[in-house]
Protein backbone atom coordinates (compact mmCIF):
# COMPACT_ATOMS: atom_id res chain seq x y z
CA UNK A 1 0.00 0.00 0.00
CA UNK A 2 2.03 3.00 -0.99
CA UNK A 3 2.09 6.69 -2.58
CA UNK A 4 -1.63 6.81 -2.18
CA UNK A 5 -1.95 10.86 -1.59
CA UNK A 6 -5.60 10.46 -0.51
CA UNK A 7 -5.75 7.24 1.20
CA UNK A 8 -6.54 8.04 5.14
CA UNK A 9 -8.01 4.42 6.25
CA UNK A 10 -7.70 1.32 6.04
CA UNK A 11 -11.26 0.04 7.54
CA UNK A 12 -11.98 -1.34 4.26
CA UNK A 13 -9.92 -4.30 4.84
CA UNK A 14 -10.91 -4.94 7.90
CA UNK A 15 -12.21 -8.79 6.69
CA UNK A 16 -8.74 -9.21 5.41
CA UNK A 17 -7.50 -12.32 7.27
CA UNK A 18 -4.15 -13.72 5.34
CA UNK A 19 -1.63 -11.85 3.11
CA UNK A 20 0.95 -14.83 2.98
CA UNK A 21 3.62 -12.32 2.25
CA UNK A 22 5.20 -8.53 2.78
CA UNK A 23 3.13 -5.98 4.25
CA UNK A 24 4.27 -3.07 2.70
CA UNK A 25 2.76 0.83 3.63
CA UNK A 26 4.45 3.42 2.40
CA UNK A 27 4.34 7.49 1.56
CA UNK A 28 0.59 7.55 2.05
CA UNK A 29 0.47 11.30 2.97
CA UNK A 30 -3.26 11.34 4.95
CA UNK A 31 -3.11 8.11 6.45
CA UNK A 32 -3.49 8.55 10.06
CA UNK A 33 -3.97 4.71 11.43
CA UNK A 34 -3.87 1.33 11.08
CA UNK A 35 -7.55 0.28 12.00
CA UNK A 36 -9.00 -2.27 9.33
CA UNK A 37 -5.76 -4.69 9.55
CA UNK A 38 -7.22 -6.04 12.80
CA UNK A 39 -8.04 -9.16 11.88
CA UNK A 40 -4.75 -10.18 9.63
CA UNK A 41 -3.26 -13.29 10.53
CA UNK A 42 0.00 -12.61 12.12
CA UNK A 43 1.72 -16.04 10.91
CA UNK A 44 0.80 -15.22 7.37
CA UNK A 45 3.16 -12.16 7.28
CA UNK A 46 6.71 -12.93 6.13
CA UNK A 47 8.11 -8.94 6.97
CA UNK A 48 6.16 -5.72 8.11
CA UNK A 49 7.47 -2.69 6.16
CA UNK A 50 5.82 0.87 7.40
CA UNK A 51 7.53 4.32 6.65
CA UNK A 52 7.57 7.61 5.10
CA UNK A 53 3.48 8.23 6.50
CA UNK A 54 3.72 11.56 7.43
CA UNK A 55 -0.02 11.24 8.93
CA UNK A 56 0.18 8.13 10.37
CA UNK A 57 -0.31 8.01 14.66
CA UNK A 58 -1.75 4.96 15.33
CA UNK A 59 -0.01 1.44 14.48
CA UNK A 60 -0.71 -0.26 17.51
CA UNK A 61 -3.60 -2.53 16.06
CA UNK A 62 -3.44 -6.40 16.93
CA UNK A 63 -2.04 -8.11 13.94
CA UNK A 64 0.85 -5.82 13.90
CA UNK A 65 1.43 -5.76 17.48
CA UNK A 66 1.60 -9.97 17.56
CA UNK A 67 3.83 -10.40 15.13
CA UNK A 68 6.64 -7.65 15.65
CA UNK A 69 6.36 -10.16 18.89
CA UNK A 70 7.13 -13.40 17.22
CA UNK A 71 10.67 -14.28 17.78
CA UNK A 72 11.52 -14.37 14.12
CA UNK A 73 9.86 -11.60 13.06
CA UNK A 74 11.61 -9.27 9.91
CA UNK A 75 10.17 -5.60 10.21
CA UNK A 76 11.38 -1.69 10.08
CA UNK A 77 9.05 1.30 11.04
CA UNK A 78 10.54 4.46 10.85
CA UNK A 79 9.60 8.06 9.40
CA UNK A 80 5.86 8.22 11.04
CA UNK A 81 4.65 9.57 14.16
CA UNK A 82 3.29 9.31 17.18
CA UNK A 83 2.99 4.91 17.75
CA UNK A 84 4.33 4.06 14.64
CA UNK A 85 7.56 6.94 14.82
CA UNK A 86 10.16 3.97 14.84
CA UNK A 87 10.57 0.13 16.17
CA UNK A 88 11.29 0.97 19.66
CA UNK A 89 8.10 3.14 20.15
CA UNK A 90 5.75 0.50 18.69
CA UNK A 91 7.04 -1.99 20.25
CA UNK A 92 6.64 -0.26 23.53
CA UNK A 93 3.13 0.74 22.97
CA UNK A 94 2.24 -2.67 21.42
CA UNK A 95 3.58 -4.26 25.02
CA UNK A 96 1.60 -1.57 26.87
CA UNK A 97 -1.71 -2.43 24.30
CA UNK A 98 -1.18 -5.11 22.75
CA UNK A 99 -3.68 -8.24 23.64
CA UNK A 100 -1.27 -10.54 25.10
CA UNK A 101 0.14 -8.10 27.86
CA UNK A 102 -3.22 -7.15 28.99
CA UNK A 103 -5.11 -9.73 31.41
CA UNK A 104 -8.27 -9.74 30.00
CA UNK A 105 -10.13 -10.15 33.86
CA UNK A 106 -13.51 -10.63 33.89
CA UNK A 107 -14.06 -9.69 36.91
CA UNK A 108 -13.88 -5.47 36.05
CA UNK A 109 -15.91 -4.76 33.37
CA UNK A 110 -16.46 -1.66 31.46
CA UNK A 111 -19.84 -0.49 30.24
CA UNK A 112 -20.73 0.90 27.53
CA UNK A 113 -17.62 0.26 25.17
CA UNK A 114 -17.13 2.31 23.09
CA UNK A 115 -18.21 5.23 25.14
CA UNK A 116 -18.66 8.43 23.73
CA UNK A 117 -19.04 10.69 27.20
CA UNK A 118 -18.47 8.58 29.96
CA UNK A 119 -18.57 5.06 31.25
CA UNK A 120 -19.36 2.85 34.32
CA UNK A 121 -16.24 0.70 36.08
CA UNK A 122 -17.43 -1.95 37.72
CA UNK A 123 -14.87 -3.34 39.51
CA UNK A 124 -16.39 -6.60 40.99
CA UNK A 125 -13.93 -7.91 44.45
CA UNK A 126 -10.74 -6.27 43.51
CA UNK A 127 -9.09 -3.28 46.31
CA UNK A 128 -8.30 -0.56 43.82
CA UNK A 129 -5.25 1.10 44.66
CA UNK A 130 -5.22 3.43 41.76
CA UNK A 131 -6.90 3.97 37.82
CA UNK A 132 -5.08 5.00 35.18
CA UNK A 133 -6.22 6.03 31.58
CA UNK A 134 -3.37 6.12 28.55
CA UNK A 135 -4.16 7.26 25.08
CA UNK A 136 -2.63 5.86 22.04
CA UNK A 137 0.95 7.63 22.78
CA UNK A 138 1.08 5.75 25.91
CA UNK A 139 0.52 9.35 27.95
CA UNK A 140 -1.02 8.89 31.33
CA UNK A 141 -4.25 11.16 30.59
CA UNK A 142 -6.63 10.51 34.25
CA UNK A 143 -5.22 9.27 37.49
CA UNK A 144 -7.06 8.58 40.10
CA UNK A 145 -6.08 7.54 43.56
CA UNK A 146 -9.25 5.80 44.59
CA UNK A 147 -11.79 3.41 43.30
CA UNK A 148 -14.04 5.70 40.91
CA UNK A 149 -16.97 4.26 39.38
CA UNK A 150 -17.76 6.41 36.42
CA UNK A 151 -15.26 8.45 34.47
CA UNK A 152 -16.35 11.17 32.11
CA UNK A 153 -14.77 10.51 28.55
CA UNK A 154 -16.37 13.37 26.85
CA UNK A 155 -13.51 15.74 26.25
CA UNK A 156 -10.99 12.41 25.17
CA UNK A 157 -10.67 12.40 20.80
CA UNK A 158 -11.86 9.13 19.68
CA UNK A 159 -9.96 6.45 19.41
CA UNK A 160 -8.44 3.71 21.68
CA UNK A 161 -6.98 4.25 24.98
CA UNK A 162 -6.31 1.93 27.95
CA UNK A 163 -7.85 1.82 31.24
CA UNK A 164 -5.08 0.94 33.87
CA UNK A 165 -6.56 -0.52 37.38
CA UNK A 166 -3.77 -1.25 40.13
CA UNK A 167 -4.90 -3.14 42.96
CA UNK A 168 -2.86 -4.28 46.01
CA UNK A 169 -1.99 -8.03 43.51
CA UNK A 170 -1.91 -7.12 40.24
CA UNK A 171 -2.25 -4.49 37.72
CA UNK A 172 -5.14 -5.06 35.49
CA UNK A 173 -5.24 -3.47 31.83
CA UNK A 174 -8.13 -3.35 29.49
CA UNK A 175 -8.60 -1.49 26.22
CA UNK A 176 -11.05 0.98 26.13
CA UNK A 177 -13.01 3.02 22.79
CA UNK A 178 -13.84 6.68 22.75
CA UNK A 179 -16.03 7.40 19.60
Amino acid sequence: IKENLNLNDLTGLYNLKNINGYLSIGHNEKLENLYGLDNIDPYSLAYVGIGGNNSLSYCSVNSICEYISLPDALYNIDQNIGTCADEFVLEYTCSLVGEKEIPQNTEISITPNPASNRFQIDFGSFEVQQINIYDQYSNKIFVADMKVSTIDVSSYKNGMYVLEVITSDETIRKKIIIN
